[in-house]
């Protein structure tokens, strides 16, 4: 029968977006001795705002990704990196700003989604300094950090439904690229690379393949950002 379903979940209560995820960024940022300030990527691009005052931008990507409204007139909505914020971004790490980016799609939306071309995913490459791979996502959402500038050990995001966190369902497996990136993280289920970090004179990047607000414990996600701000 079309719409047919279980029941067995019919009364549970399931987390879903609370839209306050620049607050919970900032909670850790604040507790790590820092200020912030925060914006949508509409009104960074559209205001053309410079971000020569800010040292590193948090890019909080969740579980966008390219995706049709409706029937699709209006072509994608919610792409991880239209053009403007490739171009800021670009910007900002010409002018010697660092990156942290997080999302289950970081990576995938711009390999898989057939409206992004060759010079969107060597942007990729070129600034974030990372590739897709492309292979099931880890059904275990623990990840162990192993890079010296991440001293952390094992964290886990949250992969089941529940009340207080959305759910990740399928985080991104991605891989460093170019001279200066490495492996900062990996899944401890397949061994596939979970956060690539890129250092340079000019720059620091640090893209992980999950978001960081689903991370399980509070002191295990302030720990995290408060160690990718050094």
């Amino acid at each position: 029968t079309l719409g047919a379903c279980h029941t067995d979940q019919e009364c549970e209560i399931r987390a879903g977006n609370t839209f306050d995820y620049p607050a919970l960024h900032g909670e850790a940022i604040l507790k790590a001795g820092y200020s912030f300030a925060s914006c949508s990527v509409d009104a960074a691009i559209k205001s053309g705002i410079s971000t020569e005052r800010y040292s590193i931008i948090d890019l909080i990507l969740g579980k966008q990704r390219s995706t049709f409204i409706g029937r699709g007139i209006k072509g994608y909505s919610f792409e991880c990196f239209p053009e403007g914020l490739q171009c800021l971004l670009q910007q900002h790490t010409e002018n010697g700003g660092s990156l942290l980016v997080s999302g289950s799609y970081v990576a995938s939306d711009l390999w898989q989604s057939d409206h992004y071309g060759d010079s969107d995913r060597e942007f990729a490459r070129d600034v974030l300094h990372i590739e897709y791979t492309i292979t099931t996502s880890p059904k275990v959402g623990k990840v162990r950090l192993n890079t010296p500038m991440l001293p952390i050990g094992t964290l886990e995001f949250n992969r089941n439904t529940c009340t207080t966190l959305y759910t990740v369902e399928s985080p991104d497996v991605i891989q460093p690229y170019g001279k200066g990136a490495e492996r900062a993280a990996t899944y401890t289920e397949g061994g596939g690379c979970a956060a690539v970090i890129y250092s340079s004179e000019e720059y620091r990047a640090l893209t992980l393949g999950f978001p960081i607000e689903s991370i399980i414990s509070p002191t295990e996600r302030e720990r995290l950002i408060s160690n990718s701000l050094r």
